[in-house]
């Protein structure tokens, strides 16, 4: 190459690699010092700030409970400390064991009250809750404290936030009825319903003694629909019941690149932000899907009582820890009655790849409800041609397939719970503590504005 000469350089950028080529005006290509003047830079892939993104929200929503919590305690320490001078100590170690620095009781060494008489009559914080709902009568402020620092710091999502939200009033009519006009509308489906009909899907939909895919195939038969729609319709279906389903189908895309990325379950919040990318103009097609589907899955966990009215949040969880007592009894005496050398498999053995019940219930981060429920089919199964008329083995299954069976209190469908459910037993404690406890009346409004204000998700950190 010559001192001076008109060259040019070409490049070629990809997400990997930048190729890049030194060219004279007649493209020969040119040398320097003997040797051809092109060659390529490698190097990884670029990633979005994403992942780093969520864990900084994640961060921020911790600190920002935290803080929360901290005002709790603030507001009605004078009450509290003056019943124990040491019980917000005492929580703060909770976490330590025995032989670890901390004593024999965790919360409560009262002469006539400890840990274990705790538990004994309140074997969840539901029980604790409904206790101070249903009675009006003075508590110990300390089992006050323990139930609003609890619904404070589980306060529900805010899907409906400053709607006046009736769990009696289903919401579930209008949203299906609101996602078939705009798939009408905008996808040409033909499909015609009443409200009549509306009315009978939203009745097969929250029906608890039929199994999920039943409830498709009768959800989607009510509507008169040509073949292509019918199709369309058991996709919706799948959807709002839970089940993993194909918005290529929904929102008639066609083929896509990558395919699978349009596969999910309404459950998965971290796809989210992807199907805002990915449906475009048409999100809220998952917007409605998933108003429905949490609609669903809280007239599920609430369930209804005698009279057909939907039940507290403190009463539908402690109907499901009995039903998980009742559940583990019926699975045990099975599992020894007619699998035998599979107890300790089942329930005891330690590791890490078996998606047991120790892992189920001590390892939820590692083995999901559902890997359970595979495991479990899978060992049952097993005898099923033997067992087809053992009432425990048909119960074990039915419950399994409407996954409803041994089911822990904290769970990801209690994601669907609005902030106005818990905010409706938070107000009914307040109001019966009241009367006993100057802080609760003084700091009342203050307690409620904790539970229900957010700062919105575009405000950054406020220090």
């Amino acid at each position: 190459m010559k001192k001076k000469m008109n060259y040019s350089i070409a490049l070629d950028i990809g997400n990997t690699s930048v190729g890049w080529a030194v060219i004279d005006e007649n493209n020969n290509l040119l040398k320097h010092r003997g040797r051809n003047m092109w060659g390529v830079r490698l190097f990884e892939e670029g990633q979005t700030a994403a992942t780093r993104r969520n864990f900084r929200a994640t961060r921020r929503r911790l600190l920002r409970r935290r803080q929360r919590l901290d005002l709790l305690q603030e507001l009605l320490a004078q009450d509290v400390l003056a019943k124990d001078e040491s019980f917000f100590m005492k929580l703060k170690e909770s976490f330590l064991v025995k032989g670890n620095g901390n004593k024999i009781y965790n919360f409560f060494n009262d002469s006539d009250f400890t840990d274990q008489n705790f538990y004994d009559k309140y074997p969840t914080i539901y029980h604790l809750r409904y206790k101070l709902i249903t009675n009006k009568e003075k508590e110990d402020i300390r089992l006050v404290y323990l139930a609003l620092h609890h619904i404070i710091k589980y306060r529900g999502n805010f899907l409906y936030e400053g709607q006046t939200f009736n769990i009696q009033d289903s919401t579930i009519i209008t949203d299906l009825e609101n996602l078939l006009e705009y798939l009408k509308e905008n996808f040409e489906y033909d499909i015609e319903f009443t409200k009549d009909d509306l009315k009978e899907v939203e009745k097969i939909l929250t029906d608890s003694s039929v199994i999920k895919s039943d409830k498709v195939k009768e959800a989607s038969e009510v509507f008169k629909a040509d073949k292509d729609s019918q199709k369309v319709l058991k996709e919706v279906f799948k959807a709002v019941l839970g089940n993993k389903f194909d918005f290529l189908v929904i929102c008639n895309l066609g083929e896509a690149e990558n395919q699978e990325d349009y596969k999910t379950n309404l459950s998965d919040e971290e796809k989210e932000p992807l199907f805002e990318t990915l449906l475009g103009d048409h999100f809220e097609v998952y917007s409605l899907l998933k108003n429905i589907y949490s609609s669903i899955i809280l007239r599920e966990i609430l369930g209804t009582d005698e009279e057909g009215k939907v039940r507290l949040l403190s009463q539908a969880m402690i109907n499901r820890y009995d039903d998980f007592k009742k559940d583990l009894a019926i699975l045990k005496r099975l599992i020894k009655e007619h699998f035998k050398g599979k107890y300790n498999y089942i329930f005891r053995e330690v590791d890490d790849k078996t998606p047991n019940y120790y892992n189920y219930m001590n390892r939820p981060g590692k083995t999901s409800q559902i890997d359970f429920y595979n495991f479990l089919k899978k060992v049952l199964n097993q005898k099923r041609e033997e067992l087809a008329d053992n009432d425990d083995y048909k119960y074990c299954i039915k419950r399994i397939e409407d996954k409803n069976f041994l089911l822990r209190q904290r769970i990801k469908v209690n994601a669907a719970i609005p902030y106005q459910i818990h905010k409706q037993e938070l107000i009914a404690i307040l109001e019966n503590q009241a009367p006993y406890y100057e802080t609760i009346r003084k700091n009342k409004d203050k307690i409620i504005s904790l539970l229900e204000f957010r700062i919105p998700y575009y405000v950054g950190p406020l220090n």
